[in-house]
């Protein structure tokens, strides 16, 4: 179960994760894989996922927040039950 003030990340290799369909974008598709797989570990289904007035994805109806990133090669994902953000950033060398 997902505790209070303590925030669940993942970081994924993009070439890790297998996509049929191609609908959607590339990348929030392959973020919504990781989150669904974070959430299954916690035995959570996957919320509907929404976007507010200004761009930020949510899940609907649930208290749990979440937050992507993608770079060339990885995506990171992060989930809460507070307001939560992550970046990630490839950097050469």
């Amino acid at each position: 179960m997902l505790k209070n003030n303590i925030i669940y990340y993942s970081i994924v290799n993009k070439k890790n994760i297998k996509i049929a369909d191609t609908s959607q974008n590339n990348e929030t598709k392959q973020a919504q894989i990781v989150l669904k797989r974070m959430l299954d570990y916690f035995n959570l289904k996957m919320p509907e996922i929404e976007v507010s007035k200004d761009g930020k994805p949510f899940f609907k109806g649930s208290k749990i927040f979440f937050n992507y990133s993608h770079s060339k090669k990885y995506i990171a994902c992060a989930i809460s039950l507070t307001e939560v953000g992550i970046d990630i950033e490839e950097t050469i060398g």
